[in-house]
């Protein structure tokens, strides 16, 4: 049986579900019944058919999420690629490209009016996704799934932001391949959750590079204090991308008694690192220049 053969039956299956579930429910809908005054119109035959339709319309898109899922760990990178969109068109870019095609049209004044009705919608989407059966299956993804698959889902969960997938995802944190812990890592502090900040902590000193920085990140992000220590021990590392991860948080975070050790590496070696500095620095005087103007 060729590849394609076990999907054209199932779409069969389910087109001859649909047709039944049509044909009973039509049956009952239009059966002469005892209010002759709506001419044999029964209200709750329509709701048992509308009720049946919806579920199976889920029970399809559920199947479908499995099947995009599976095709991310696919060696085709172009059916990776269309699993991906696939995949985002259901759960992400619905609304912020229709609001992008709005911004187009409108006109480069209407950015920021625009930017906030994109965020707008977006937010409308992940409440309406937000725990439903949808969500569940990229738990059941970034639980069992394979390495694309937690991927992509520990991406996903963090911006719909369902709570349900902070404990997941800080086991998760400590999973055996390093993209994972990376992208874990850098999807916890969408939460905002105090829970997250001793595995993210941990993770600044995790043995891959791009772990420690998505970390960093993070705790940026999060404004958490109790990252300065770990940050400035973070600034010792012999690895140019460590010293920068961890000049860019301190310069979120904004403890003023890391100043001097900011400055000290605008001097740094490393190019990457000089210019880190200076950012973080910058940072710093962005601050104290609104505080300046709101007092």
């Amino acid at each position: 049986m060729t590849g394609g053969a076990p999907r054209r039956m199932k779409m069969v299956i389910f087109l001859g579900v649909c047709l039944l579930l049509c044909t009973i429910g039509l049956a009952s809908l239009w059966a002469p019944g005892q209010n002759r005054g709506m001419g044999g119109f029964r209200p709750a035959a329509a709701m048992w058919l509308r009720d049946c339709l919806s579920r199976v319309r889920q029970m399809h898109e559920q199947q479908r999420v499995r099947s995009l899922l599976a095709q991310l760990e696919s060696g085709n990178s172009r059916v990776r690629r269309s699993a991906d969109d696939a995949l985002s068109e259901i759960f992400l870019r619905g609304p912020e490209a229709a609001a992008n095609i709005r911004l187009l049209n409108e006109g480069v004044k209407f950015v920021v009016r625009t930017f906030e009705e994109g965020r707008r919608l977006r937010e409308q989407h992940y409440s309406r996704i937000r725990g439903t059966p949808l969500v569940g299956l990229l738990l059941e993804a970034l639980a069992s799934g394979g390495e694309n698959a937690k991927v992509y889902s520990a991406s996903v969960l963090s911006l719909i932001e369902d709570r349900r997938a902070i404990a997941p995802l800080m086991h998760a944190v400590r999973h055996d391949v390093p993209a994972v812990r990376a992208a874990v890592a850098g999807a916890l502090w969408h939460f905002a959750d105090p829970s997250t900040v001793d595995v993210l902590l941990e993770a600044l000193e995790d043995d891959d590079e791009w772990t420690r920085s998505q970390a960093a990140s993070s705790l940026s992000f999060m404004k958490e204090e109790r990252a300065v220590a770990p940050l400035l021990r973070l600034l010792t590392s012999d690895n140019p991308s460590d010293r920068s991860s961890a000049l860019r948080a301190l310069g979120s975070i904004g403890d003023t008694s890391t100043l001097p050790t900011l400055r000290e590496h605008l001097r740094d070696k490393s190019q990457q690192v000089r210019k880190a500095a200076k950012s973080a620095l910058a940072d710093f005087d962005l601050r104290r220049r609104r505080a300046s103007r709101d007092s």
